[in-house]
């Protein structure tokens, strides 16, 4: 995946085939790098050193989700009940096996010359909590994914939990 480029515009998202809505303030990718540290008597509780254990991925969508549109993907992608206040968790299986492909692509008719790139999770799940407001407001916000490695791309870990497509101009 190269890294840090410049998008401008607006992105719509769906998740496990669903329109789940479109960005107005963007999207970040988080790359959270795990250790282990390295204690010694003479250091206290302070490490002295570090061993990378490996580095956890995440799409941070700013806002324009549309709540109620990511819960009915969620179901449809776990089967569970739909009504409000019943579980979704299937409890003991692998996050990878409840995870759908995220895809956010540029929206139609995004002027920003360089937003022709789209990235693509296919192992993706909610991170948290789901609030869905029930109120008169607009029920959109922020929403964070947890993006799992490709298991059927690499046995590499850490590899294609993010791909992207398209070019920058």
């Amino acid at each position: 995946m190269a890294r840090y480029k410049i998008i401008h515009g607006h992105y719509t998202c769906s998740y496990n085939g669903s329109d789940i809505g479109t960005t107005r303030s963007g999207f970040r990718i988080r790359e959270r790098i795990h250790t282990e540290p390295i204690l010694v008597d003479e250091g206290g509780d302070v490490p002295i050193d570090s061993i990378n254990r490996g580095t956890e991925y995440a799409i941070e969508v700013l806002d324009g989700m549309e709540y109620g549109k990511l819960k009915a993907a969620m179901l449809a992608s776990t089967g569970s009940n739909s009504a409000v206040g019943q579980g979704m968790a299937q409890i003991g299986t692998l996050q990878t096996a409840n995870a759908k492909t995220l895809i956010l692509a540029p929206a139609s008719g995004n002027s920003a010359g360089n937003a022709s790139i789209t990235y693509t999770a296919a192992y993706a799940i909610v991170e948290g909590d789901v609030d869905i407001p029930l109120s008169l407001h607009v029920k959109t916000g922020a929403m964070t994914f947890i993006c799992y490695p490709d298991p059927t791309v690499s046995t590499n870990a850490s590899a294609n939990a993010i791909t992207e497509s398209g070019s920058a101009e």
